[in-house]
């Protein structure tokens, strides 16, 4: 009994701090799944206009802006983007905050077309 405390503890931090990405489809296109940790360039203003939206992504709870930013690139590359413009992000509050909520990222995948 005196380690479940702790134990519960631990286990509780590693759930909560884990990023997480809700995905809304922006067209029934699909594309192949790129490989996991692919290489996603990161935009902070619509790059030049050859480009297709795949989905938005909203990446939030992560423990930091990268760990976020990073769950948000994974899930870019799952649905075969090759970018993603961020359109919103937000640290997570700092230690002693009375808020929850961790990191945040919103982000548009996209894929460029051929010219």
């Amino acid at each position: 009994r005196t380690f479940l405390f702790p134990t519960l503890f631990l286990v509780l931090v590693f759930v909560t701090a884990c990023a997480t990405v809700e995905t809304t489809p922006l067209n029934g296109v699909r594309y192949p799944p790129r490989p996991e940790n692919c290489e996603i360039q990161v935009y902070t203003m619509r790059p030049h206009p050859d480009f297709e939206e795949i989905a938005i992504l909203n990446g939030k709870d992560g423990a930091t802006l990268d760990e976020t930013l990073d769950t948000v690139k994974s899930e870019a590359c799952s649905l075969g983007a090759d970018a993603i413009v961020v359109t919103h992000s937000r640290p997570a509050p700092g230690y002693g905050s009375e808020s929850s909520e961790g990191a945040r990222v919103t982000a548009t995948a996209i894929k460029f077309l051929p010219r």
